[in-house]
């Protein structure tokens, strides 16, 4: 598509009336004639770039293009341009640059097409908002079924305590009531050890008892052993019996409440250590 320049030639023309000598208004009109040529070589090359689909580098083509010639067609190949990238506002700009240049026969087709630019600008703002609007439910949705699995977890574990006939505390003090135990066995087995030990490092001799020295260090890991045993032994009794207490009151409750009554009684003896439970039910 060649380019038609009689704006620009009509402005030189004045120009050169009005202030130009003949040898400038000769450079003028050579240096114009050279920028025409520049004009006609990028937007051919845009209107290459165009038909391969390269819309982006055509329209910095004949932007080129029109900053040298001004020619005011250019625009509606901008227009065509910024149509096929979805750019509809630009397109509807350009439209508009080129809309008061326009031949007869291409006024009715150009506001026909800013009119339907501008209604695909109005389905894509109501595209957004349906898309905004889609978006929000299906984050209400998955903070409702997340608000959902806690529920559901939570009644879950409700019901295994449920399925158990414990509680969390209750579980706790069994478990303390076994590390008890366990300590208590250990220890116990580790006396026992220890006082193999000091039968072997101690003798009698006429009726009297003599022991090495190690024996005396053996003697009080011995007694420690021996006393750390009894505290692991009475923790678990106690905690065992704290255990029951609060089984048996859950289990009565609902069938007899503030009916029964416990208290805890200690049986201490010169070789042994221990507590009764004491209640009504």
């Amino acid at each position: 598509m060649s380019l038609g320049f009689s704006q620009s030639n009509e402005q030189i023309e004045t120009t050169s009336e009005q202030t130009l000598s003949p040898e400038e208004e000769a450079r003028l009109e050579q240096q114009q004639q050279q920028d025409r040529e520049r004009a006609q070589v990028m937007f051919e090359y845009g209107a290459d770039l165009y038909d391969q689909g390269n819309y982006e580098a055509a329209i910095n083509a004949w932007r080129g293009a029109l900053e040298l010639s001004g020619e005011p067609v250019i625009h509606y190949n901008i227009a065509n341009a910024f149509e096929r990238l979805g750019n509809f506002e630009e397109a509807i700009e350009h439209n508009q640059a080129y809309l008061p240049h326009a031949s007869s026969d291409e006024i009715a087709t150009i506001e026909s097409r800013i009119q339907w630019l501008e209604t695909r600008i109005q389905h894509q703002e109501e595209e957004v908002s349906e898309t905004e609007e889609e978006n929000e439910r299906l984050r209400q949705e998955l903070e409702q079924a997340r608000a959902t699995q806690n529920v559901e977890q939570t009644v879950v574990l409700d019901e295994q305590n449920t399925q158990t006939g414990f509680s969390t505390i209750q579980w706790g003090l069994l478990a303390l009531s076994g590390v008890g135990f366990g300590t208590g066995i250990t220890l116990g087995l580790v006396t026992l050890s220890d006082r193999a030990r000091i039968e072997e490092e101690c003798g009698s001799f006429n009726g009297n008892i003599y022991c090495s020295n190690n024996a005396e260090v053996l003697i009080y890991k011995e007694a420690s052993h021996a006393m750390i045993s009894d505290i692991g032994f009475a923790g678990g009794i106690i905690t065992a019996i704290i255990f029951a207490v609060t089984v048996v009151k859950n289990r009565s409750s609902d069938e007899q409440t503030n009916q029964s009554s416990f208290f805890l009684r200690p049986n201490i003896e010169p070789n042994s250590l221990g507590i009764s439970l004491v209640g009504s039910f």
